[in-house]
C-alpha cells in the first residue's frame, strides 16, 4: 500500500535528485527514507539497551569515558556535532 504526500526540498536536494533516482523520484525517496528510519530505530534501540546497562551496572566512569574517548581519537572516530545529533 502506498500514500501520496507532497514534499518540498531544497533547490540543491532536487538539483542532486539527478545523481540519486534510479527507477523514479518516489522509489528513490521511499529507499532513503527507510534507510534513515531503520537507522533511527537501531539508534534508539542501542540507547536503549545503553540505559538497560546503566540501571544494572551503573553509568561509566569519568575515567571509563575519559579511556573510550581516547580509544575513538586513536582510530580516527570523528565526534558527531551538536547539529547533526539526532534527538532521542
Amino acid at each position: 500500500m502506498s500514500r501520496r504526500i507532497t514534499i518540498v526540498v531544497d533547490d540543491e536536494v532536487a538539483a542532486g535528485l539527478d545523481l540519486l533516482v534510479g527507477k523514479s523520484v518516489s522509489s528513490t525517496v521511499n529507499a532513503v527514507l527507510r534507510e534513515a528510519i531503520a537507522s533511527e530505530r537501531h539508534r534508539a534501540a542501542v540507547l536503549q539497551w545503553m540505559d538497560e546497562l546503566d540501571a544494572e551496572f551503573g553509568p561509566p566512569s569519568a575515567a571509563a569515558l575519559a579511556r573510550a574517548d581516547a580509544d575513538l581519537d586513536e582510530l580516527g572516530v570523528p565526534r558527531p556535532s551538536a547539529s547533526t545529533e539526532s534527538v532521542a
